[in-house]
């Protein structure tokens, strides 16, 4: 039983760390549209992209002319990429430590709770990244002006995702690890 756990904890620890290389490299945390025009800007980590009329020109923030959002995204967004990639390399480390005590060092199942612990960092990696985000990132909240519409697009729902996945395979591994205790317990 706890094999299967732990398969399945390896399994959505590989889905957590999809979700957070794919959330680090997408072009679109904010989406804002205006009524009336036919643009559209998309907001990532990385860059600031505008469409318009099937035309996309996309700037990197360091080369961005508004002071305002330039500093504003160096500032927080290396904090906010920083976490996703220690994120990153504490899922990664997880998984290794998964497989080395499936596969490899069986006798060593200290290593299933080597692997919750690094997957609930990892969740709390991407928890933090994502307030980042909300609260120091996030360019335009509109709510208050008419025909301009602000809201968070695939990739913060990604890293949350990610997040949720994390503590969940490191739920997993927590109790692959509890359950091979029972069974050495009751032989």
């Amino acid at each position: 039983m706890a094999n299967i756990v732990g398969l399945v904890g390896i399994g959505v620890s590989g889905v957590a760390l999809l979700f957070a290389i794919v959330a680090l490299a997408s072009d679109k945390w904010e989406t804002i549209t205006v009524k009336g025009l036919t643009s559209e800007f998309k907001v990532g980590l990385w860059e600031m992209c505008t469409t318009d009329g099937g035309t996309t020109t996309c700037v990197d923030f360091e080369d961005v002319d508004n002071s305002i959002v330039k500093e504003k995204h160096k500032t927080s967004a290396d904090g906010c990429k920083a976490m996703i990639f220690l994120a990153i390399f504490t899922t990664t480390g997880a998984i290794v430590s998964a497989v080395l005590v499936m596969f490899v060092m069986k006798e060593q199942q200290i290593l299933f709770f080597a692997a919750g612990g690094l997957n609930l960092a990892s969740g709390l990696f991407l928890m933090i990244a994502m307030a980042l985000y909300v609260d120091k990132i996030q360019l335009l909240n509109f709510r208050d002006l008419e025909g301009v519409f602000s809201y968070l697009d695939n990739g913060f729902y990604l890293d949350i995702g990610a997040w949720l996945a994390a503590w969940i395979a490191g739920g997993f591994f927590i109790a692959a690890k509890c359950l091979t205790k029972n069974k050495v317990n009751s032989s």
